[in-house]
């Protein structure tokens, strides 16, 4: 019977080697069922294999990106989306293609702002992952596919304003990425329509 190992709540194998353990070792604490290999080299017991967040940290570990768009916004609760892919703004040079494998949808920027104005940074069990706030997440509906996410835009624009969303940090967001033009009107739209006692 292979050797039981007190394993972390996420394993890489090329730090288990480095620790001069043997790769079968993990092979064999997956078939036990001690481990699941969440992604190409990398392992995680079973209580961080259910956790919600696992994918999310997993797209970013592997893309360098940042959690946007769609995926951002059903996490924060701002519109009732079914994406079929994990948004990830990414630099424009860092990846072409998404992981083999993953369900991950590429975006690629050339502006460096893209990854770090209004994004948040987690730790997931160690692993660093980071996703836009819920402002910049409808600043990013707004600029990027507006055809696509045209609905879900503005869903998410009226449920961040009707729960007291940041408007001010929302405006400064829109005008660094150009987009403040779009934004305003329905903005406005919305915000008349709950002082009157409307749905938007």
């Amino acid at each position: 019977m292979a050797p039981q190992h007190d394993f972390p709540a996420i394993t890489f194998a090329a730090d288990w080697r480095q620790r001069g353990l043997h790769p079968r070792d993990l092979s064999d604490a997956v078939e036990q069922g001690q481990l699941h290999r969440a992604a190409p080299g990398v392992y995680v017991t079973p209580e961080v294999w259910i956790e919600q967040d696992l994918e999310l940290a997993l797209a970013c570990y592997r893309t360098g990106g940042v959690i946007a768009l769609l995926t951002a916004a059903v996490r924060h609760g701002l519109c009732d989306a079914s994406p079929n892919a994990i948004d990830v703004i990414v630099r424009w040079e860092a990846v072409r293609r998404p992981p083999a494998g993953s369900l991950v949808s590429v975006h690629r920027s050339r502006n460096p702002e893209a990854l770090a104005l209004g994004v948040d940074q987690f730790d997931f069990h160690g692993l660093q992952w980071s996703m836009t706030s819920p402002a910049r997440t409808i600043v990013d509906l707004y600029r990027i596919d507006t055809a696509a996410h045209r609905q879900h835009a503005l869903a998410a624009l009226a449920t961040h304003l009707r729960d007291d969303g940041d408007e001010r940090t929302l405006r400064q967001y829109a005008k660094a990425f150009d987009c403040w033009d779009a934004l305003r009107p329905e903005v406005e739209a919305i915000n008349e329509s709950y002082a009157r006692g409307m749905k938007p």
